[in-house]
């Protein structure tokens, strides 16, 4: 069985959960880490068997194409009732941020619990003394890095 997985981190979940699954049935299982568009002509091209994860709608038109000739067969949706849109932390939402709209109203307002100064980033410096400055501006302010 080969397996397209695009890189977003609920595909790969999935596919890894049905590549052990049918190894565990003696199937052998390949993943490939492909693009939308790659993935659907690999499956078209019989280069890829399966892949589970075309979010709709926001992917018909890179599949229309395939179903329209027949290389690509939808069998059925994997997941039921999922949304994909804004996520906020909640002490964002608790301030009033609930939509895309309230995002303008908000503006550049802090909603964090705790303002944090971000660290000022001499513009020529290293990346690891880069990675050091934001390590240690995380460590000072709490947040996890």
């Amino acid at each position: 069985m080969r397996f397209s997985d695009v890189g977003w981190t609920d595909i790969t979940a999935t596919t890894a959960l049905a590549s052990r699954l049918l190894q565990s049935l003696g199937y052998r299982t390949v993943t490939q880490i492909l693009s939308i568009p790659v993935t659907y002509a690999s499956i078209k091209n019989r280069q890829i068997d399966v892949y589970l994860g075309d979010w709709q709608p926001s992917m018909e038109e890179d599949r229309k194409p395939f179903l329209a000739d027949g290389s690509v067969q939808v069998v059925r949706a994997n997941l039921e009732g999922a949304k994909y849109t804004l996520a906020v932390p909640s002490y964002v939402a608790a301030a009033g941020v609930r939509s895309f709209a309230d995002l303008r109203a908000h503006g550049r307002k802090r909603t964090s619990p705790r303002a944090v100064k971000r660290p000022r980033i001499p513009s020529k410096i290293g990346i690891a003394t880069a990675k050091q400055v934001i390590r240690n501006a995380c460590r000072k302010s709490g947040a996890l890095l």
